[in-house]
């Protein structure tokens, strides 16, 4: 199948939340399960192998045919508040893609749930079967679902003493399924529990395991994914903290936190948001105006074109949200022979991501580290 990429429109709602757990989905990377005896490596290595390559084929089969599967063929919906298609109602897209997504998370708590509490017997995984006849009977998606999982010759069975899964597509996938289960449960949110799983993340495997940033990264299109990884590693460089922030994989947030002299919250933030026009969203939040005022006419004709196009005009007594709160009051500033009075507030949105952001990104973030110098 060729390369999904994030795009507005998709050809349906389901094509877009199928793609954020295709794109997602997490590079191979067989890792030992701690414990396993070592005459077992060669056999948990093709069981690895088996189940992602069944998170492939399955991912790749709703992006293609969501309807084999039961899901909506309802016409794309996002958040746009600006221009044509999609809505700028934020709750109705929300509700929206909950119930577009909940076919696939649906299914994946319930394997999630097989494999923790099952037991490998053979090529089959057997387990309570109580979680078996919660899938069939309280899941109203289930019986629309499992007839597109039987194109990978995968079968659940269900008796009063016992559920079984098999996959004849996967045959040796079920050892992995068990332990990657295991695992994901661990982790004290369920969503990140469902995230790992979701992204059949074999690294979860590991004691502790965070997913780094430049893994998260890889859900962006090509060149938005290598921009994002180079800035990743120019705030490491500047002793920045990478703060993660899973919500799902529908969206998460990446935040960068540096001198708490400076400001004691994220400069800079990179987020992954399933729901807008472009789901690679990135803030450069500043501190407040007055402080870097005197800074501004010393950068670069880029950032000072940037700076004013983000600022917001100060509405005086129309406003007065800053009055007596002491370091947030209105800037007079000068650019290109115009004077503005400015609110402290400057707008953190970077529409644009290109070569020339990112120069600008590490302007900005020099500039601010000047600021200890002044104090």
């Amino acid at each position: 199948m060729q390369t999904v990429e994030f795009h507005t429109p998709f050809g349906s709602i389901s094509q877009r939340v199928v793609c954020s757990y295709l794109r997602s989905l997490s590079e191979y990377t067989f890792i030992l399960p701690e414990g396993l005896e070592p005459a077992r490596e060669a056999e948990m290595e093709a069981s690895q192998r088996d189940l992602h390559a069944f998170f492939t084929a399955l991912y790749e089969a709703l992006y293609r045919t969501p309807a084999t599967f039961g899901m909506s063929e309802a016409a794309d919906m996002y958040v746009n508040r600006e221009g044509n298609g999609g809505s700028k109602d934020q709750q109705e897209v929300n509700q929206k893609l909950k119930t577009a997504r909940k076919p696939i998370v649906e299914w994946l708590t319930f394997l999630m749930a097989a494999g923790k509490e099952g037991a490998v017997e053979g090529q089959r995984l057997v387990f309570p079967p109580e979680i078996g006849e919660s899938y069939l009977k309280k899941t109203r998606t289930a019986k629309k679902f499992l007839p597109g999982l039987a194109s990978f010759g995968l079968s659940l069975s269900v008796t009063p003493q016992t559920a079984a899964l098999e996959c004849s597509g996967f045959p040796a996938m079920m050892p992995a399924l068990q332990a990657l289960a295991s695992a994901c449960t661990q982790f004290a949110d369920a969503r990140v529990s469902l995230f790992h799983f979701g992204r059949c993340d074999f690294k979860a495997l590991r004691q502790g395991y965070e997913v780094a940033p430049e893994d998260l990264y890889r859900i962006f299109n090509p060149p938005d994914a290598v921009r994002a990884a180079s800035l990743h590693r120019y705030f490491m460089g500047r002793h920045y903290k990478a703060i993660v922030n899973i919500a799902g994989v529908e969206t998460w947030l990446v935040q960068y936190q540096g001198n708490r002299k400076i400001k004691s919250t994220p400069l800079f933030q990179i987020q992954f948001d399933e729901r807008k026009v472009v789901q690679r969203q990135v803030q450069f939040k500043c501190v407040s105006a007055n402080r870097i005022a005197g800074l501004i006419q010393r950068q670069s004709k880029a950032l000072q074109d940037d700076f004013f196009r983000r600022k917001n005009n100060c509405n005086g007594d129309r406003c007065n949200w800053c009055e007596g709160k002491k370091g947030l009051g209105p800037s007079v500033l000068a650019h290109e022979g115009q004077e503005y009075t400015i609110c402290w507030y400057i707008n953190p949105d970077m529409t644009d991501f290109n070569d020339g952001t990112i120069e600008l990104i590490k302007e900005y973030e020099q500039m601010h580290d000047a600021l200890l110098l002044a104090a």
